[in-house]
């Protein structure tokens, strides 16, 4: 191995994160890699074994970035000869919930105009301050149809945090806006959908999207006008279908790259960002059957991100190592339970090192894996959850520091919370029942009132449910309404023998909707009356109609809107 794991370990109890190579270079870190529970107001301190020319220490160099807050900048980098301490103040509070990455670029040099050779990249989570956790079922939103992924952020750079849902049946972007939290705009990125994540991809101050477009073969990068409007994008051309996708400076350059897995090709393509948001396929990294999602962790503490992947085919589990420049190499393959959907990371024993969990959708099975510290991964338990788990995230439910777990399970439309009791001991502690098809999962403070919240989308309802955390909650302060009046593409389309029409209005109002042939002729009249604010439904099942295409026009005070749909018999 191109490691000495076994000194990471003696330096990692020690309470001392170097880089081996780099070792001349950076003495400690605060907060700890992997650190969770972290204050949002934290300021970022770097010790150094060098003495370092201040002016080399900048925004450039040091490189902050939040999952949901994006890029930061410093109000003040101080430096401290006599102690070699670095300090970044950032410019902003981080948000509770997101995860923070941290690079120190090649471009730091010392008084002497040596550069760091070897960068250095970790990551950490902010904290809540909660000490308890209670959750309740605050709102239930239309969104496409079949929302298979969910990632959350502030796109419109109001200090609230929104959300963005792939719709992987309609083809298409659902953002949701913090306050009001409805379909405020629709966006088209071609068939099938799988996966989105946010991230400063242009490094312009803003929250970009990506998006795994499956049948296009392609990964879709949405770019932000800093308002939260998405009407630029680009499209890097895969050799196959991807499913998931992830960020992260995996070449430690101070950009933020992507990787992908590709499910047919048995591989994760990794994005490489060339500085100017222009993404090259760099490598296709070879993984088990047919890799359902992947994630990045540092596992061994050597200042670089590494990539793991969850195979559903082979049931198996691949660890890539990160040679510190975006080269990638095969640590580990585990074998797992079956039908592993959703690998996960964080540090459940508080030794820095992320441990796995696996959330396994044929044998109804979450399983834990603890980092040895040598680059092995032993497996400690395997927790029974509900019906078809998809995915899962980490939090302080009950506030003793340590972290907890919250699965979705799709097929018995629960959502568990199992509670760390200590020594990787998890007990499931709570059930939220009368969930529909909960699939995806998000976290965030969206009520901003100092705990965290989940959003989860629902793969066969078409709604997302946001779920608040009741404990110090004022419910009847957050608003769920529509900012204005949608008509959305019915589904199925086409359809027989039956489809569903769906619209959300801003506000109360009379309300028509018609189905009309293609010559102008009215067909059936759906809806003639007064209809409350809010999202609604309606069925429609056609008799003696031959197949084509019809009209069907809705109508709400000033609002008209007309969409096409096919009967195919």
């Amino acid at each position: 191995m191109k490691k000495n794991l076994l000194l990471i370990a003696i330096l990692a109890l020690m309470g001392v994160f170097e880089v081996l190579i780099a070792a001349t270079w950076i003495h400690n870190i605060s907060p700890k890699p992997n650190e969770f529970n972290v204050s949002k107001n934290t300021d970022i301190t770097i010790v150094f074994n060098q003495d370092i020319n201040s002016e080399s220490l900048t925004d450039l160099t040091i490189k902050v970035n939040g999952s949901q807050s994006g890029l930061h900048l410093s109000q003040d980098i101080q430096y401290s000869d006599s102690t070699k301490t670095a300090i970044f103040d950032p410019d902003q509070d981080f948000f509770i919930g997101e995860n923070i990455s941290v690079t120190l670029t090649n471009q730091i040099y010392n008084v002497e105009g040596g550069t760091m050779s070897v960068p250095y990249s970790w990551q950490f989570t902010i904290g809540s301050t909660q000490e308890s956790s209670s959750y309740i079922v605050e709102s239930i939103i239309n969104v496409g149809f079949r929302p298979w992924s969910i990632s959350s952020g502030d796109f419109d750079d109001d200090g609230d945090v929104d959300f963005g849902v792939a719709n992987e049946s309609s083809g298409d972007i659902s953002i949701l806006y913090s306050g009001i939290f409805t379909n405020t705009e629709l966006i088209d990125v071609g068939h099938r959908p799988y996966s989105i994540t946010a991230g400063d991809y242009d490094s312009d101050g803003d929250l970009d999207l990506a998006v795994a477009v499956k049948q296009y073969y392609c990964i879709k990068i949405l770019y932000n006008d800093g308002q939260g409007n998405f009407s630029e994008s680009s499209d890097v051309l895969l050799n196959s279908r991807p499913v998931w996708i992830i960020d992260g400076d995996f070449d430690n350059d101070g950009d933020i790259d992507l990787a992908s897995a590709i499910i047919d090709s048995n591989i994760i393509s990794l994005l490489i960002n060339d500085g100017d948001a222009n993404f090259i396929v760099n490598e296709n990294i070879p993984v088990g059957k047919q890799p359902r999602s992947i994630s990045k962790s540092d596992i061994d503490l050597d200042g670089d991100f590494d990539i793991l992947s969850a195979n559903i085919d082979d049931n198996s589990l691949s660890v890539f190592e990160n040679d510190g420049h975006g080269k990638f190499g095969l640590l580990r393959s585990i074998e797992t339970d079956t039908g592993p959907r959703y690998i996960g990371t964080g540090d459940l024993n508080y030794d820095s090192f992320p441990d796995l969990i696996v959330a396994n959708e044929i044998s109804d099975k979450l399983a834990i894996y603890l980092n040895d510290k040598y680059g092995g991964f032993q497996k400690i338990t395997s927790l029974n959850t509900g019906e078809i788990p998809e995915s899962v995230a980490l939090f302080n439910y009950d506030g003793d520091d340590d972290l907890d777990l919250i699965v979705p399970n799709q097929g018995s439309n629960t959502i568990s919370i199992f509670e760390n009791k200590g020594d990787i001991v998890f007990e499931e502690s709570v059930v939220i029942e009368n969930i529909d098809s909960p699939r995806s999962i998000a976290a965030s403070d969206f009520d901003k009132d100092g705990d965290l919240d989940f959003v989860v989308a629902n793969l066969y309802a078409n709604t997302i449910t946001l779920l608040l955390n009741s404990s110090s909650l004022d419910v009847a302060n957050i608003l769920i309404s529509p900012k204005k009046f949608i008509l959305y593409q019915n589904f199925p389309n086409p359809f027989n023998p039956s489809t569903k029409i769906r619209f959300n209005l801003h506000e109360s109002n009379n309300v028509k909707l018609q189905v009309f042939s293609l010559t102008g002729q009215m067909i059936e009249t759906l809806i003639d009356g007064f209809q409350n604010a809010g999202a609604h439904e309606i069925a429609w099942k056609p008799k003696g109609l031959a197949s084509g295409i019809y009209l069907y026009k809705l109508r709400a005070g000033e609002f008209s809107e007309t969409k096409k749909l096919i009967l195919q018999k």
